[in-house]
């Protein structure tokens, strides 16, 4: 089982270190920086860790340096300070992610759900979903948790979490689906997939790569391959679609 300092590590260098970074973060190679993307966290600490006046930032950096050494407290610390500065987004959302790895759901659930509500626009709103739907299921709310992961399925198709859910869902769901359309424009998949859930449809777009890119439109999730027949053959009927049961 990894600690909650390797789960950390994961967590923070493919979530809230490069990708915040690369996404529109201010980039001045200041030293705090510079010292974590080396993977410099103790010296950044020792460097840093008694200085008053950094940016917001740069506490956010010093942050992960004491999550990365396994220092949660400290990094708790900062992190509450940092909701009431133009950090409170990224902070929400690593609180969040600390409180589930310690195992406090509650706190976790409460930190995703603002996360969520607040910044509805944050290129890592899938991130926040999927940590909410871990958490839910942690608290048996599994209800919530599958309906968390149909959301995200349908409206961030083209995330990594999206395709975790899909995992999770044919799980807890079942493994078959009903395909309508493989199209090489998403825009024809998107179409395809707003008409199926005009009608009722639980239906999502699944990207694969091939010799090209194809966008899959599928709906549903079936214990059982002839329920998954049988409602294709419905949606033939009415609407003319031609579909194949996958799984």
């Amino acid at each position: 089982m990894l600690s909650v300092q390797q789960k950390f590590l994961s967590i923070l260098v493919a979530v809230t270190l490069l990708a915040w970074l690369w996404e529109g973060i201010a980039w001045n190679a200041e030293d705090i920086e510079s010292l974590v993307l080396k993977g410099a966290f103790r010296g950044a600490i020792q460097t840093y860790g008694d200085c008053n006046t950094l940016t917001a930032n740069e506490y956010y950096f010093l942050a992960v340096c004491y999550l990365e050494i396994g220092d949660l407290k400290s990094a708790e610390t900062i992190l509450q300070r940092l909701l009431s500065s133009s950090e409170k987004e990224r902070s929400l959302l690593t609180l969040a992610q600390l409180k589930n790895a310690e195992g406090s759901f509650s706190e976790s659930e409460k930190f995703f759900r603002q996360f969520i509500s607040e910044f509805p626009k944050s290129p890592h709103q899938p991130a926040g979903l999927f940590g909410l739907s871990e958490v839910l299921f942690q608290k048996k709310s599994t209800t919530e948790g599958v309906e968390i992961l149909r959301r995200l399925r349908r409206n961030y198709p083209l995330s990594s979490e999206a395709e975790k859910s899909i995992e999770v869902l044919n799980r807890e769901l079942g493994p078959f689906a009903v395909q309508v359309g493989a199209f090489s424009e998403m825009a024809r998949a998107e179409k395809v997939r707003d008409d199926l859930i005009a009608k009722g449809y639980d239906a999502y777009i699944v990207r694969s790569a091939e010799t090209s890119l194809i966008y899959r439109v599928r709906f549903g999730n079936f214990k059982d391959g002839k329920k998954a027949e049988s409602v294709g053959q419905a949606l033939k009927a009415a609407t003319g679609l031609d579909f194949r049961v996958v799984r």
